[in-house]
Order: C-alpha cells, then structure tokens, then sequence
C-alpha cells in the first residue's frame, strides 16, 4: 500500500506566535488554520469522487483533532462512517444465530478504498492521492493564511 507523508518547514515564526499565545487560543488559531485548509482537500475529492459514486461525494468530511497538552493537530478528509442504503432506503433483515440482523451494509469508506485501489474485478480509479497532489501547495498556503488571520485576531502579527 502507498503511504502519502507531507513535513512542513520553514513556519518557525507561525510556530513561535502560537507558543506565545495562551493554550486554548493557540489550539483555536491552529484548528482554524486546520479546517480552512482540509477545506479545499475535501472539494477537491467531492469533485473528483462525483464522477463515481454521488452518494459518496456527498459523505467526505474533515475531521480536526488538536492533541492534548501539545501544540499539534491532525486534519483527516475522508469518508464519513456511514452505510450505503439499499435500493428500499432500508437494509435487509436475517436471522443469524436465532437474532435478527441487518446484512448487506457496505459502508462508504469501503466503497472510497474499493476506488482507491481497485478490485481483482475492478481498475482502481483513484480520486484521494489525486486529490491531495493537485492541492496539497494550496492547502499549506491556506492553512497559513488563515492561522496568521487567527494569532491576528488574538493580537499577534507576523512579520
């Protein structure tokens, strides 16, 4: 399997205004920076996923995490965690094991990875790594300029 590692350099002053800052107003200008910038990844796969699947391009979602006592975050952009409905809006129902179970659920992030990187019966047609290299420059820029917006607003400048 690809791993995709993306290392940002050279916001060593972005880094030190946040430091600065008091814990809850740092996290906030980082996960403001965050979410601006998974924005436009989140388009982007929307866009691209669409030719697919409908009912997929209308389930990627940002999810922002902002670690503990660290100055850190994770933006993840993906599938949302949810099934893909049967034709009858509902899913069908069995007895397994004398209880009555749904079955025939496929979730939508099985569907992205099926996509993604095929099957033995199907072409990959990837739409995640193509979308975070046509964005991955203007992402960074966002996330940038909407962090130095944020320690704006808390009355930090940067230079």
């Amino acid at each position: 399997m690809d791993e995709i590692e993306f290392k940002i350099t050279g916001l060593k002053e972005l880094q030190e205004k946040l430091e600065r800052l008091p814990p809850k107003a740092a996290k906030d200008a980082l996960r403001t920076g965050l979410a601006a910038g998974s924005f436009l990844w989140q388009q982007e796969m929307e866009w691209r996923v669409r030719k697919h699947t409908g009912f997929l391009s209308f389930h990627i979602i940002v999810r922002i995490i902002i670690l503990g006592s660290e100055l850190m975050g994770i933006a993840s952009v993906g599938p949302e965690r949810i099934d893909y409905p049967d034709r009858g809006g509902g899913y069908r129902k069995k007895k397994i094991k004398g209880r009555l179970r749904d079955v025939g659920r496929i979730p939508a992030s099985r569907v992205a990875s099926f996509l993604e990187f095929g099957t033995r019966k199907m072409q990959k047609k990837p739409f995640i790594r193509e979308s975070f290299e046509a964005r991955k420059m203007e992402v960074l820029d966002e996330f940038i300029i909407e962090t130095k917006a944020a320690l704006a607003r808390a009355g930090l400048k940067l230079s």
